[in-house]
């Protein structure tokens, strides 16, 4: 039986293993250097983990990629753009609303906040403080300022809308209001409380918005609606 190369032997090895760590690799190939395994897998076509440090290794020809050129495999993750760095840059590059460090760490399933700063750092991307947190941006100012725009229209759209509450709530409110403005304390809980034992289906936020709407209760002013009977 011909003796099998060493790169032969680590191609069985990986039609078995699709990914190994350097332990796996000095098992399969005792006594050799890793400088030697490493020429060994170029000659492969190997890629390192973006994950985990870089400690796993695949071949490139069996990575099932998804679409965006990403293979998680049992939490390790692999780039047809190789490093952490490649991959981000290239994520934040081609997205048309920017990327914020959550997106990128729950699509990449690791911990991005010092990789973009260091591309920051490089001028690979930039950033813009837009919403509560960073947006990172593409470095070309025009795509940038499309990205920005774009992630404003889509915070806006995503932004809860306001529902006017019907007039025959609001009316009740108000009713209540009069009937117990020399009685109670003019607050949002207490009306809704009576309201509620009135049947009236209402919140104290849905209270509190009539309160503010018709400057009811505000500091400095007098404490009865200005329906109060005289």
């Amino acid at each position: 039986m011909p003796t099998l190369s060493p790169t032969q032997r680590l191609s069985r090895l990986f039609r078995r293993t699709p990914v190994v760590d350097m332990t796996a690799l000095e098992r399969t190939l005792p006594g050799r250097s890793r400088r030697s395994l490493f020429r060994d897998l170029q000659r492969l076509d190997y890629l390192a983990s973006y994950s985990h440090a870089g400690r796993f290794y695949a071949l490139r020809e069996q990575v099932p990629f998804d679409p965006d050129g990403l293979w998680i495999h049992q939490g390790i993750g692999f780039s047809v753009r190789g490093t952490l760095k490649a991959t981000s840059a290239h994520f934040v590059d081609v997205s048309e609303e920017g990327r914020t460090h959550g997106e990128l760490e729950r699509r990449l399933h690791v911990r991005v906040q010092n990789t973009l700063l260091g591309l920051v750092n490089e001028g690979r991307i930039d950033r813009e403080n837009v919403g509560p947190v960073y947006l990172y941006v593409s470095v070309d100012v025009q795509h940038a300022k499309a990205q920005i725009e774009s992630r404003l229209l889509l915070l806006a759209a995503q932004a809860p809308t306001h529902v006017r509450l019907p007039d025959t709530l609001v009316v009740e409110i108000l009713i209540e209001i009069i009937r117990g403005s020399k009685k109670h304390p003019t607050s949002a809980t207490n009306l809704a409380r009576r309201l509620m034992a009135r049947g009236v289906q209402v919140t104290a936020e849905q209270v509190k918005e009539v309160l503010v709407e018709h400057g009811i209760g505000k500091k400095g002013r007098h404490s009865h609606s200005r329906y109060s009977r005289r």
